[in-house]
């Protein structure tokens, strides 16, 4: 029986994580992608959100490339 795999994503304020595990929990690969804060002023912090979804889609592709999982098997 083929096991199901789940993919999760995390935006944080310093990077996208990108982590696959299979129906046990079991940690299957991580990858992650970190991107710059812009700080224009005293007391201000600007990001770009061009920049998480760029993050969060390379992240991804490495994440299931690595992992050697089909993206078929990923169920959720």
């Amino acid at each position: 029986m083929i096991d199901a795999y789940f993919l999760g994503i995390d935006v944080g304020t310093q990077s996208a994580r990108v982590g696959i595990c299979d129906s046990n929990g079991r940690l299957i690969k991580t990858t992650s992608r970190a991107y710059r804060t812009f700080f224009p002023k005293p007391g201000w912090a600007e990001q770009e959100p061009s920049d998480w979804w760029k993050a969060v889609c390379e992240s991804t592709r490495r994440c299931v490339e690595e992992s050697g999982i089909k993206p078929s098997d990923i169920t959720g």
